[in-house]
Formats: structure tokens, C-alpha cells, sequence
């Protein structure tokens, strides 16, 4: 077997050993299995919901906010920051794990296992009983220290001040940034590799010579494409944007104020050539590469 430019090119001498019809019946039924647990888990999501509680009360007695106010706020940081969190569809369902009681669980394992070292030089499963009851009520009182300052309007506590930066960037062009060098960087080349795999798997050496010329220049253009992507518009974007967030509010950065700015829109159109060589130079040659093996492998 011989490897050039990232792709197989040719196979050992002998006869062509053809794909079991198998493997479309196994991908459908991944396809299947991950859509089930998907929809199962966006289904959970809602079932297990932690309780709003209807009024918070200060030292004093006073009202500091209500429930009303809580699912106000989250319905404004669902819509702007994660993006309708919740349904299998959605970037929000990707992050919406910081901010669930599955973040809470996670937290609060992994404090247990700091203040364990930290108070007793010991891994949590080495604790005694008495120990390990003393960890779990720091932590139960590190989980309630939330406090409200009516100066600055602002609460802060141990919950909330640990994953903040994701309240800042969350919802920027750095989230794009990260989905598509994630996504197509990651899981997109993968999916390529599979299908170049079976168009050579289905073809001759005859038959794969000028399939493979589309792919090589389908290979480039891909990696290019993304790269210029990512480089000279989402994360520079994303980076200005969350500059301004610092400095103005997570309300302007996504406001019209800024993204209507000479310099937002420029990056924004500098994303174009990235999206040129990507869909030219690395789509469109694997779909004629994927048309031109289809034929000649429709004719035997």
C-alpha cells in the first residue's frame, strides 16, 4: 500500500476486493443508534431540570430577584449565548453542559478531590469516614457562598465566578471559530477520508486515475480553504469581538453598533476568499471524483 499527499493511491497488485453491501446497512444504523441517544438526551435535559426557587431573599429580608427574573435572564443568555440550548440541533447543545447541574456534579467531584489533597494529602478514595464528611461540608458550603453586592448589582461566588470567560465568549465569532476548525478540521476529515477510502475500494487502477487528480486538488483546497477561513476572519473577528465584550458589554459586542463597524465588516468579508477555495478547489472536486467513480462503476 502506498501513501501520497494524505490519501491512499494505490493498493498492493491483485485483484480489487469489493466493499461488503453491509457497510451501508452498519452506517445507517449508527446513524440511527446516535440520533436515538441524542434525542434521548435533549429529552432528559428538560425532565431533570434543577427547581427555580420563586423569591431570593437577602440578609434583610428583601427580594433581591425572583423566578420571573431568572427565566428572563435565561431565556436572553439561551437565545444570544448558547444558542437555544437544549435541542439536538445547535452549538448550544455542545457547551450547554457548563452551565447544567451536570457542570454542578462535575465541580463539585473535582473541588472534593482539591480540598482532599490540600487538608489531608490524600487521594479522596484513601479518606475515613470522618474525613471525608468534613470534605463534603466544604464543599457544601463552597457550592452556597454566592453573594449578591447591591453596589455593583453583581453576584459572585463559587459557582459562578469559575467558568465566567465562557459567558464573555460564548456566542462571538469565536464560537464559529471553534466549530468549524472543530467540526470540518476533526470530524469533516474524517467523514472525507471514509469516502475517498470506498471510491478507491470500488475502483480499478484504470478506473482511479482521473478520480484521483480530483481528489488531490480536493484535498488542498479543503485544508487551505478551512485554514484561511479560521485565520483571517472568525478568529480575528472572534478576538475584536470579545475585546469589545470586555470593554463595552456582551450586549454591544453582539449589537449592531459593532458588527455594523468598518473593521468587523471587513474581517467579515475576508472570510469570502477562505470560502472560495474551500467549496471551488475542495467541495466540487470531490463531488466530481464521487460522480466520476459512480459512473464507472455503474457500467460493470
Amino acid at each position: 500500500m502506498r501513501f501520497q499527499l494524505g490519501i491512499i493511491t494505490k493498493y498492493a497488485d491483485g485483484p480489487i476486493t469489493r466493499l461488503s453491501p453491509w457497510w451501508r446497512n452498519a452506517a445507517i444504523l449508527i446513524l440511527m443508534m446516535g440520533f436515538t441517544v441524542l434525542i434521548w438526551i435533549a429529552a432528559r435535559s428538560y425532565q431533570d431540570a434543577p427547581p427555580i426557587p420563586e423569591n431570593i431573599i437577602g440578609p434583610a429580608g428583601e427580594t433581591i430577584f425572583t423566578r420571573a427574573d431568572i427565566v428572563a435572564g435565561q431565556q436572553v443568555f439561551l437565545k444570544y449565548g448558547l444558542m437555544e440550548n437544549g435541542p439536538i440541533w445547535g452549538h448550544g447543545a455542545y457547551l450547554g453542559p457548563d452551565f447544567s447541574a451536570a457542570y454542578l456534579h462535575a465541580l463539585s467531584v473535582e473541588s472534593g478531590d482539591a480540598v482532599a489533597l490540600k487538608r489531608f494529602n490524600l487521594a479522596p478514595g484513601n479518606l475515613s469516614a470522618a474525613e471525608r464528611d468534613a470534605v463534603n461540608a466544604e464543599i457544601g458550603q463552597l457550592l452556597k457562598e454566592n453573594r449578591y453586592n447591591p453596589q455593583t448589582e453583581t453576584v459572585f461566588g463559587f459557582l459562578i465566578n469559575l467558568p465566567i470567560v465562557s459567558y464573555f465568549e460564548v456566542g462571538t465569532m469565536l464560537t464559529p471559530n471553534h466549530g468549524h476548525a472543530a467540526m470540518m478540521g476533526v470530524f469533516g476529515m474524517l467523514a472525507v477520508a471514509l469516502t475517498v477510502f470506498a471510491l478507491r475500494q470500488v475502483s480499478t487502477d484504470e478506473q482511479w486515475v482521473l478520480p484521483e487528480k480530483f481528489i488531490r486538488v480536493s484535498f488542498w483546497g479543503l485544508n487551505i480553504g478551512l485554514a484561511l477561513m479560521v485565520v483571517t476572519s472568525l478568529f480575528p473577528g472572534g478576538v475584536l469581538q470579545f475585546i469589545d465584550v470586555l470593554n463595552n458589554g456582551y450586549w454591544h459586542a453582539r449589537g449592531p453598533e459593532f458588527l455594523q463597524g468598518r473593521i468587523p465588516r471587513m474581517i467579515e468579508w475576508l472570510r469570502m476568499p477562505g470560502d472560495l477555495v474551500f467549496i471551488g478547489l475542495g467541495v466540487f472536486p470531490l463531488l466530481i471524483a464521487s460522480i466520476l467513480t459512480w459512473r464507472t462503476t455503474k457500467r460493470i
